[in-house]
C-alpha cells in the first residue's frame, strides 16, 4: 500500500477527524472569494486533489462539479443556447432556474473549466414532470429533503423551512447500472465510476447549490453520512458571494449587496447547524466505536470454530472466579470434557465432518448452562471445560451428566468407535479454594479425573475428591 500524504485522505477510512478537517479547509478557501464562481473553482479543486486511492496513488475522484440555480435570463449566452436545446419545444422564461455549472474538474482537460465542459453546463427547471424526466437531478434534489416545487419556484415559507433543515446529501453506493446516473456506457463504465456523493442544499436566496462527486472508488455508507457536515461547510464558504450578482466573474470583481437578504443571520445559523451536527456525529462515532469495541473483545474472548469462550477467556475467567470464590469461601466446580475417539473420527469423515461435529457438541454443552454465571470454553482440540461458581459438589456432577447425555442424544454417528454414536468423557472436581490454593492444582485434579473417566472405558463422569 503507498503512503497517502497528511493533505490527502482515503474514502474507505473517511472518519470524524478527516471530515473535520476538511470542511475547514473548504470554508477557509472559498470564504475569501470574491465570487461565487471562484470559491466553487476553489473548492472542487480541494476535493480532486484530497481524496487519494491508497492502494494505487491516484485520485479517487474522476470528476468534481459544482452547480448552482441560476435564473435563465441572466445566463451567458453559450448556457442559454445550451439550455435552449434541453428545452425542446417547452417555452422558455427570464426567471425560470437553470441548474448552472459554476465549476468543474476531472481526469479529462475538457471537464476542468465549465466553459469548455460539452454536457450539462445549464439544465433547465421548468416543470416537474420535466426534471422528473432527469432521475438524476429529480433523485439529488430529493435526498436533499427538498421538493422539486421549493426548487423551481421556491415561496417564503418553503424557502425558510429548507434553509432551516436541509443539508442531506445525495448518494448512490452502486454507480454501475444506476437509473439514477447518466450516461453508462459514455462515462461510468469507462471512466470506472463506482459510487456518487452529492452535496449541497439551499441558500438564502431560495437557490439550490449541489457539489457532485463521481469516484472511482467505492464510497460506504458511514463515509456518505460524514458529507452532510461538508454540505454546511460548502454553504457557509459561498453565503457572502450567493446572490446573482456575485456568481460569476473573476476574483477581482465588485461585490454587490443584497439589502433582502440577512447573510449574517444566516452564516450564524449555519454556523449553529454545524456545530449541532457535528456534536451528533460525534455521539453516532462514539456509539460505533463502543459497539466495534466490544465486537472485538467478544471475538478475542471466543472460538471462532465453536462460538464458545476460547482458552485465553477460561483462563481469565477462572482465575477471577477461583479469588471470589476465596473472598466469598464459596465452592467452585470445574468439568473437563474431551470427546471420545475424535482422532478417528476426524481420520475416516475427514476435518469438516470433525469441525461440524466439534460445533454441534459446543452448542449442547452450552444448552446445558443456565446461570448467567457459569461458562462452557473451548480448551484446545477436542477438549472442553466448564467453570461453575458457587456451586456444591451434587450440581456439579449432576450437570456433569446432564452435558454427557445430551452429547449422546445428538446421535451423531461414530464409525471409529465402540459406540455407534459420539460420546465425551468427563473429570469433575469442586474445590473450596483458599488463600494458598492455587488455580493450577484444580485444573490438574480436573484433568486426571477425566483421565479415570476415559481409562474405565469412556462415555461417562468420573468425579474426583474435593480439591
Amino acid at each position: 500500500m503507498l503512503a497517502v500524504p497528511d493533505s490527502t485522505c482515503s474514502l474507505t477510512s473517511f472518519g470524524l477527524s478527516e471530515v473535520t478537517r476538511c470542511g475547514s479547509r473548504l470554508r477557509a478557501i472559498g470564504g475569501d472569494a470574491a465570487t461565487m464562481e471562484a470559491a466553487a473553482d476553489r473548492m472542487v479543486r480541494c476535493l480532486r486533489e484530497r481524496f487519494v486511492d491508497p492502494s494505487t496513488g491516484q485520485k479517487s475522484m474522476a470528476l468534481v462539479r459544482f452547480y448552482k440555480t441560476h435564473p435563465f435570463g441572466e445566463l451567458d449566452e453559450d448556457s442559454r443556447v445550451f439550455a435552449r436545446r434541453m428545452l425542446g419545444d417547452t417555452p422558455e422564461s427570464s426567471d425560470m432556474k437553470c441548474l448552472t455549472l459554476l465549476a468543474s474538474v476531472g481526469d479529462l482537460p475538457e471537464w476542468s473549466s465549465r466553459t469548455t465542459s460539452a454536457g450539462h453546463r445549464a439544465i433547465p427547471l421548468p416543470s416537474v414532470q420535466f426534471i422528473e424526466r432527469f432521475p438524476m437531478i429529480a433523485q439529488l434534489i430529493r435526498q436533499f429533503g427538498l421538493s422539486i416545487e421549493s426548487v423551481i419556484e421556491p415561496t417564503d415559507e418553503l424557502l425558510i423551512d429548507a434553509d432551516q433543515h436541509s443539508y442531506n446529501v445525495f448518494y448512490v453506493p452502486e454507480a454501475v447500472g444506476s437509473a439514477s446516473i447518466p450516461a453508462q456506457q459514455d462515462f461510468v463504465v469507462p471512466f470506472g465510476i463506482q459510487s456518487v456523493v452529492g452535496l449541497g442544499g439551499t441558500l438564502p436566496t431560495g437557490d439550490l447549490f449541489a457539489l457532485i462527486l463521481f469516484s472511482k472508488t467505492h464510497v460506504p455508507r458511514e463515509t456518505a453520512a460524514l458529507f452532510r457536515t461538508l454540505s454546511l461547510s460548502v454553504k457557509m464558504a459561498v453565503l457572502p458571494v450567493c446572490d446573482t450578482a456575485q456568481t460569476f466573474g473573476g476574483d477581482g470583481a465588485e461585490r454587490a449587496e443584497s439589502p433582502a437578504v440577512d447573510y449574517s443571520s444566516a452564516m450564524v445559523a449555519s454556523a449553529e447547524k454545524l456545530l449541532d451536527l457535528h456534536e451528533r456525529m460525534v455521539i453516532e462515532q462514539s456509539a460505533l466505536a463502543d459497539s466495534r469495541n466490544r465486537e472485538l473483545a467478544h471475538l478475542a474472548s471466543t472460538d471462532a470454530l465453536t462460538g464458545v469462550d476460547n482458552r485465553r477467556e477460561f483462563t481469565e475467567r477462572l482465575d477471577v472466579e477461583h479469588q471470589r470464590a476465596v473472598r466469598g469461601k464459596t465452592t467452585l466446580g470445574l468439568i473437563m470434557i474431551d470427546i471420545d475417539h475424535f482422532k478417528g473420527y476426524n481420520d475416516r469423515l475427514g476435518h469438516p465432518a470433525g469441525d461440524e461435529c466439534l460445533r454441534a457438541i459446543a452448542t449442547a454443552l452450552a444448552g446445558c448452562i443456565n446461570r448467567s454465571t457459569d461458562a462452557i470454553a473451548r480448551y484446545g482440540g477436542e477438549e472442553f471445560v466448564a467453570v461453575l461458581p458457587a456451586t456444591d459438589p451434587e450440581g456439579v456432577a449432576h450437570l456433569a451428566e446432564t452435558m454427557r447425555a445430551a452429547v449422546e442424544t445428538l446421535a451423531i454417528p461414530h464409525p471409529q468407535s465402540v459406540s455407534p454414536v459420539v460420546t465425551i468423557s468427563l473429570g469433575v472436581v469442586t474445590s473450596n479454594p483458599s488463600v494458598d490454593s492455587a488455580v493450577e492444582t484444580l485444573v490438574r485434579i480436573a484433568d486426571g479425573a477425566l483421565f479415570q473417566a476415559k481409562d474405565g472405558g469412556r462415555n461417562r463422569v468420573v468425579v474426583a475428591a474435593d480439591a
